[in-house]
């Protein structure tokens, strides 16, 4: 495979991955307590290096819930104060060594964790999108999602495979 031919493909990848973020934030409820800091607005977070490029446009204008979206990237994992504004935060495999303590520091806030990271959910993750011959499939810890009072939709869990988290 050519290297363009991998960026389309790794393209391709990423844009149904943004697809299911955003499905995603349509089928969780958050504290409404979890939007006074943002103006009401649903902040979608992207961290680690840029996997996404910009397919993430298309739904800045759309909104979950009456929510306005935004889209935000760090490179890093800003301070507290900035991240726990954070609604969904995707965690990019660049970020894989630093998982646990991520997890740590965001496990307080009603933040959906999502990533593509192997083990994602079952380390404490909310959502792992994986891939299985060529689909993507979700895997879903359902008690870390409540212990950050999320509320995930039956439907979306009925689609899942459901994950405990590994003592």
């Amino acid at each position: 495979m050519s290297c363009l031919n991998a960026q389309v493909v790794i393209s391709k990848e990423y844009q149904l991955k943004a697809a299911f973020v955003y499905n995603l934030a349509r089928m969780v409820e958050w504290p409404e307590e979890a939007f006074k800091a943002t103006d009401n607005e649903l902040l979608i977070c992207l961290l680690g290096e840029d996997n996404f490029g910009d397919t993430f446009d298309d739904i800045r204008h759309k909104q979950v819930r009456g929510h306005p979206i935004q889209v935000h990237y760090y490179d890093t994992l800003p301070d507290e104060e900035v991240f726990s504004h954070c609604h969904l935060l995707f965690i990019q495999r660049s970020e894989s060594e630093h998982l646990v303590n991520h997890l740590s520091q965001l496990s307080p806030h009603p933040i959906l964790t999502v990533s593509d990271i192997e083990l994602f959910a079952e380390r404490g993750g909310m959502v792992n999108l994986t891939t299985r011959h060529a689909r993507i499939r979700l895997e879903i810890n359902r008690n870390a999602a409540q212990q950050s009072g999320l509320h995930i939709s039956a439907r979306l869990l009925a689609l899942a495979r459901l994950v405990e988290t590994l003592e």
